[in-house]
């Protein structure tokens, strides 16, 4: 990564004369090798398109250069007490500003990212005091700098349009998908259930791949495809070819909001009853599909409390279906 240089005043002279000429940002910035972001900022802070300066520019930015930065104000007796509450009572950073406000007043408070760089400042030195956050890191979570490939999913309906009847659980038809991956995001199995009957599929689609996870639905439901009302999704990548899936089974399909997993419990639950046959650290690709069919006919035929101690079989296909055998003496 190239380090980031000022803007000089020649680049200045350069940005107003493309100006004059039409030049969009994007074009300018090719031209002087910056970034198109660097470029808009510097013509919004000099005036805009129509009376960009570059002698004014160049004024304002040495004279902000030449000023002080405010100091650093996490020190003295704010510094104690925000510290006495990490160490004594475990609180989390973004908590101690609202605590030290509400016993001292406004002007107690700081910041969370300000405790967090003492913190992680500390522990680069040798300090302890990472360990008395949750998760005793000693250096903080990188942040992403772009968007991940679930922020594209394209055309993703929200469960805030889906039909009122679904949200009530009233009809068989209504299905939910998940997928539960192995260690190290190796190997994956497709889980369907359905909301009312809480009848299951499980499919081995061996990677979070989003034709795969369609095909995984395909195969699942080939048989009973007429019979579904709505599909409930969460935001994973491996729906991103929802549109499929909905031409496939002439449905709609809905998506969770993002790291709310209230919002599709049933799936939550059954992927839990997956667990129970296949551990977290269980490497999934080597999971033999004879091994899925029988995990999914236990827990198609177990009788559930929800239901009344029918089993999810029965009540899909409204059924009846004897666990036991009958006595013949």
């Amino acid at each position: 990564m190239k380090p980031y240089k000022h803007l000089a005043l020649w680049e200045r002279y350069h940005i107003r004369s493309a100006i004059q000429f039409d030049y969009r940002p994007a074009n300018i910035a090719r031209t002087l090798k910056r970034d198109p972001q660097t470029i808009r900022r510097e013509i919004a802070r000099g005036g805009g398109y129509s009376n960009y300066d570059p002698d004014h520019a160049h004024k304002r930015y040495k004279k902000k250069r030449t000023q002080k930065r405010h100091p650093y104000r996490f020190k003295g007796i704010l510094k104690q007490k925000a510290l006495q509450l990490l160490t004594a009572t475990g609180l989390e950073p973004a908590g101690i500003g609202p605590r030290l406000t509400m016993e001292h007043g406004e002007h107690m408070n700081i910041s969370h990212m300000t405790i967090y760089r003492h913190i992680y400042c500390d522990a680069k030195h040798g300090g302890d005091l990472y360990k008395h956050l949750r998760t005793a890191r000693k250096k903080p979570k990188r942040r992403r700098k772009h968007k991940t490939i679930r922020e594209f999913i394209k055309n993703r309906r929200f469960i805030d349009q889906r039909p009122d009847v679904v949200d009530r659980v009233e009809r068989i038809g209504d299905l939910e998908r998940d997928t539960i991956v192995g260690p190290a995001n190796k190997g994956a199995i497709l889980s369907i259930v359905d909301r009312k009957s809480s009848y299951c599929w499980l499919d081995q689609i061996h990677r979070k791949a989003s034709y795969d996870t369609h095909i995984g639905t395909r195969r699942q439901l080939k048989d009973v495809r007429y019979h579904i009302k709505s599909v409930t999704n969460d935001n994973g990548i491996e729906f991103a070819d929802h549109r499929l899936t909905a031409r496939y089974l002439k449905t709609d399909v809905w998506f969770c909001h993002p790291y709310q997993t209230n919002q599709s419990a049933r799936i939550e639950q059954l992927n839990k009853l997956v667990r129970q046959y296949l551990p977290k650290k269980m490497d999934l690709r080597f999971v033999q599909p004879k091994q899925l069919r029988a995990i999914t006919e236990k827990l198609n035929n177990r009788p559930r409390k929800k239901l009344g101690y029918k089993t999810p079989f029965e009540v899909f296909f409204n059924t009846f279906k004897p666990l036991t055998i009958p006595d013949t003496s």
